[in-house]
């Protein structure tokens, strides 16, 4: 057993971290264990950083309202560093920018820091809570206003240094938007207007990310008024649009948008339970869960190839050899491409997607306190096309 100490904040002590090694590359075996200090859980999906450093946000959230904090661990599970606190008990997801730089969300503020956790800057957006950044190719970040208090709602860009490049003046939706960057140079979101102030207008809207003027508008009908936190891209630019539920008909359905605004296909889904961001194969073959019945594979037809049944699954990760990684009620889940059970893995785990290393090393974090961060071997490394629910290991939302 091994220990390790944060440096350089009082509320730790040398048994606050505690790393558990095995030496072994047996698929399915715990390659080592850290816990997360008493008082803090886990916020978001695990991000890896450009070196295969393990990036967490922690936090007390209601529990202990302890601020929250990034945390960074190497790929042997070392830590490495904390960051300076946040705004508030919880945290978004962390984002890795192409030049390594790591954004994340407090509550009023978006924060950056670099590779060795040292602040780069905090942009403040006082007016209501912002959601989880997204980040382009070219390094813009995006965030939104969320939250049912959130009457001014906008859509902000900000440039690498912390600076807005535009921002929205339309009300945007607060509920799961979606925001996603389209390798076409555009981002996708779902909007809710009021332009009659009691009849509320829906569509998916694309946005061009070096100004913000609209690029497209699809819109939808009434009843299909909620989505996830982001989308999925094809390889052939296609957008796949999770709903969790049509409150017409009840169910869950999966709009296929072309690249250009048009629709390409409406599938309608097998249950009314909350469905996860797909992932997509580099064949283009859709994964898509559901807290309840489990796991489809949807072809690129939009027929459904098979489904495995599971339950508590929301977000996945996709490996080289069309391996799935599953973060379910049971533990962490391996399931073939042909939709078989390869592994049932007994580890806590959360409902985020899982963080394949090149090397095959998948990560997870569990929920509850203390929260854990377990490393288990794989089969293979991350996959192409859109493998994880924000598209790649660093969690930006983009291509």
């Amino acid at each position: 057993m091994g220990l390790f100490v944060f440096t350089g904040c009082s509320d730790f002590n040398f048994d606050d971290w505690i790393g558990k090694y095995m030496d072994t590359d047996t698929v399915g075996t715990i390659k080592w264990t850290c816990q997360v200090p008493e008082g803090y859980t886990s916020f978001g999906t695990l991000a890896l950083d450009h070196s295969g450093n393990v990036v967490a946000a922690i936090g007390g959230g209601t529990g202990t309202w302890k601020p929250g904090k990034l945390i960074c661990l190497d790929p042997d599970g070392n830590f490495l560093w904390e960051s300076s606190e946040l705004d508030h008990a919880g945290a978004s997801s962390p984002v890795i920018g192409p030049d390594g730089t790591i954004y994340v969300s407090g509550y009023y503020k978006l924060y950056a820091f670099d590779g060795d956790g040292t602040k780069k800057w905090e942009a403040d957006f006082p007016l209501a809570q912002i959601g989880q950044p997204k980040v382009s190719p070219d390094g813009t970040i995006f965030v939104h206003y969320i939250g049912s208090g959130a009457y001014a709602r906008r859509l902000f860009a900000v440039n690498p240094d912390g600076t807005v490049k535009w921002a929205t003046d339309e009300h945007v939706s607060h509920f799961c938007d979606g925001l996603t960057v389209h390798p076409n140079g555009f981002l996708v979101f779902f909007d809710r207007s009021y332009e009659d102030p009691w009849v509320p207008a829906y569509n998916i809207i694309a946005r061009d990310i070096a100004d913000g003027h609209v690029v497209w508008a699809y819109p939808l009908e009434a009843g299909y008024d909620d989505t996830q936190d982001g989308y999925a891209i094809a390889p052939d630019g296609k957008i796949h649009i999770p709903f969790f539920r049509n409150v017409n008909t009840g169910l869950n359905s999966l709009l296929v948008l072309e690249a250009d605004g048009t629709l390409f296909k409406l599938i309608e889904l097998h249950d009314s339970y909350h469905s996860g961001i797909p992932c997509i194969s580099s064949d283009g073959i859709l994964y898509h869960t559901n807290t309840n019945r489990g796991l489809e594979a949807i072809s690129t037809a939009g027929q459904i190839l098979w489904e495995h049944t599971m339950l508590g699954g929301q977000m996945l990760a996709l490996d080289k050899k069309g391996n799935m990684y599953l973060n379910s009620a049971s533990g962490l889940q391996v399931i073939s491409s042909a939709g078989e059970l390869k592994n049932d893995l007994k580890i806590a785990t959360n409902s985020q997607s899982p963080a394949i290393s090149g090397t095959g090393v998948v990560y997870v974090i569990s929920e509850g306190f203390p929260a854990v961060i377990t490393a288990v071997k794989g089969y293979a490394g991350l996959a192409q096309g859109w493998p994880r629910s924000y598209g790649n290991n660093q969690n930006t939302g983009s291509r």
